[in-house]
């Protein structure tokens, strides 16, 4: 076992037990504070727990045995490459409403055009 794993799965236990008690990652951030040093990416690992739906001890052993086997480095890039996928996911929900949104924009264009065209 990796002993800079432990560390990062007790909080990731302590943050499932939090969000056991129904606060939102949201609440959470607003009253927490994340050292100015980190050994480990904390926001990340507050994001990966909240996409959790298991208890605060199963949380605890899967993240105490994923960063063991992969290995502490390997861990926080993975937790970062995480967070880097559901930021690409958020855009993207975002462009596409966007585009969702000028279609039809231009879909009453058109409409209000071609009433114009046949009135003439």
């Amino acid at each position: 076992m990796d002993p800079n794993c432990i560390q990062p799965a007790e909080i990731a236990e302590g943050l499932a037990k939090i969000k056991q008690t129904g606060y939102t990652i949201d609440e959470l951030s607003a009253f927490t504070t994340e050292p100015s040093v980190q050994i480990f990416p904390i926001q990340s690992l507050k994001l990966y727990v909240y996409s959790l739906n298991i208890s605060s001890l199963e949380v605890k052993n899967q993240i105490l045995t994923f960063c063991t086997n992969l290995g502490f480095e390997q861990f926080n890039k993975f937790l970062l490459m995480n967070d880097e996928i559901k930021n690409i996911k958020a855009e993207n929900e975002l462009l596409n409403s966007k585009i969702k949104f000028l279609s039809e924009e231009n879909l009453q264009l058109k409409e209000t055009l071609n009433k114009s065209l046949k009135r003439k």
